[in-house]
């Protein structure tokens, strides 16, 4: 069996081509250790003319698409077109698939999905197609369904209807996983390009936040479905990486919950400075960091660090996106951090629900105090399936205009405290609008003699 997998990147992306993405490397790790020939192909939208030449070139059997909310139009389109024009069977995996399987399985064209984790399912799904244990390929390859497969977490369009398996009681451990294969996305290129190596020191995430699809497996496995790697396993993975890709000048751990174990981290910090050496970028949650942990990261070969701010105003970020860190919290972290010697990149939305030219210009005042080495400010997206997007709905801020807006940057609600044509001008705009803040010396002595000043940490 050729199982051809379809990845989505976003469109004018810098560097094109897939992405690397630990889930789909490790799936295909497996499903190459089983025999099974596979391929994969990134698309940055709905492009028949890629497809139909991926199609040829590649001959797939089945088709695996890892499908994400914020592109389903594209997604949708092409599952159609391999069903009817390809008789290629279709499965989805993926935060789609989870967080709103219902819709999943009824978009046209999809034999089946996985809920959940998808790594382990994948296999035996395919070892269950493969063998003819419930299904035989051929009827799938004439476009019929497959009789039910009895595997964890998949739900299939079946001779017998849409069969529900629910899904195992929780992931597998890292220990159970090979780690991925680097291969299927041209990884040797990457590499070259931009001398960076990626990894992931925990699989899931603890926290839910209401512009995230993680209470989706929150609540599938009612327990936080975050796994930590033991340190000898990921180490082991990045010389390995080191020695099959040439040029790693630095890494990258792509995860949330790389700095939220201080125990590990001890662990882990010392070893990795003799063994590897290298400097690195890592995410860190701001309620979870203090002086100690800022400490550790340095001395481990931290040299940026990546924080998501989301709002400088309280309410919005602690109710509306449901992240639970208060300014003062933060302000402390990035003291701690900067302490560090660490260089410190925030990322914040604009016009999220309820922003206001006040709740902008407390953003603004939070990122003129904690002069950062750099702001990312992205247009707020209500991802199908978040609290944040029932949110919008019951508000009826949900303009209609789809996910192509958002990934031109344009804001997809119509809300009345700040309407979208201008949300789309402070973005582009933001820069200078920080610049000006952060050189505005009446803004500065206000900060300086306000009551609160002498409470907060200095920076």
């Amino acid at each position: 069996m050729r199982i051809l997998i379809l990845q989505f990147v976003p469109p004018g992306a810098p560097t094109p081509g897939p992405r690397f993405d630990h889930a789909l490397g490790v799936a295909a790790a497996l499903l190459k250790a089983d025999g099974f020939e596979v391929g994969l192909e990134a698309l940055s939208g709905y492009h028949p003319g890629q497809m139909r030449q991926a199609v040829t070139r590649f001959r797939p059997t089945h088709v695996l698409m890892d499908v994400s909310p914020t592109r389903l139009a594209a997604a949708r389109h092409v599952a159609v077109d391999l069903a009817e024009k390809h008789a290629l069977p279709v499965y989805l995996v993926g935060d789609y698939a989870t967080a709103m399987p219902e819709q999943a399985i009824s978009m046209p064209g999809v034999a089946g999905l996985v809920v959940g984790v998808y790594e382990q399912a994948v296999r035996e799904l395919m070892l269950g197609l493969r063998d003819g244990q419930d299904a035989q390929v051929g009827d799938l390859e004439q476009g019929q369904p497959p009789q039910h497969l009895a595997v964890a977490g998949v739900w299939c369009n079946s001779e017998e209807g849409l069969v529900r398996d629910p899904p195992a009681p929780g992931p597998p451990s890292p220990e159970e996983l090979p780690w991925p294969d680097r291969s299927l996305f041209n990884y040797a290129q990457y590499v070259a390009a931009t001398g960076q190596a990626e990894f992931r020191a925990t699989l899931g995430c603890d926290r839910w936040c209401g512009f995230c699809l993680n209470e989706a497996y929150l609540d599938l496995y009612q327990q936080p479905p975050m796994r930590r790697r033991n340190a000898d396993d990921l180490l082991g993975e990045i010389q390995a990486v080191r020695q099959a890709f040439g040029g790693v000048a630095r890494l990258r751990f792509s995860d949330h919950g790389f700095a939220v174990d201080k125990e590990w981290l001890a662990q882990f910090a010392p070893r990795y400075a003799q063994q590897v050496g290298l400097p690195f970028r890592c995410r860190v949650q701001a309620a979870r960091i203090d002086d100690q942990t800022a400490s550790l990261l340095a001395r481990a070969g931290a040299r940026d660090i990546d924080l998501q701010i989301g709002s400088g105003n309280d309410f919005l970020r602690q109710e509306v996106l449901a992240m639970p860190v208060s300014r003062r919290q933060i302000l402390a972290t990035v003291a701690s951090l900067r302490l560090a010697g660490l260089k410190v990149h925030g990322k914040v939305f604009i016009g999220c629900p309820y922003e206001t030219e006040v709740t902008l210009e407390e953003t603004l005042d939070l990122l003129a105090r904690l002069r950062l080495d750099s702001v990312q400010a992205s247009v707020f997206y209500p991802v199908p399936g978040t609290a944040a997007e029932e949110t919008c709905r019951d508000n009826g801020w949900l303009s209609g205009r789809d996910e192509q807006s958002f990934l031109a940057q344009h804001s997809v609600l119509d809300q009345p405290s700040m309407p979208a044509q201008r949300v789309d001008r402070v973005c582009r705009q933001f820069p200078a609008l920080l610049r000006r803040r952060r050189h505005d010396w009446r803004a500065w002595l206000g900060r300086c003699f306000s009551p609160s000043a002498k409470s907060q940490p200095n920076q």
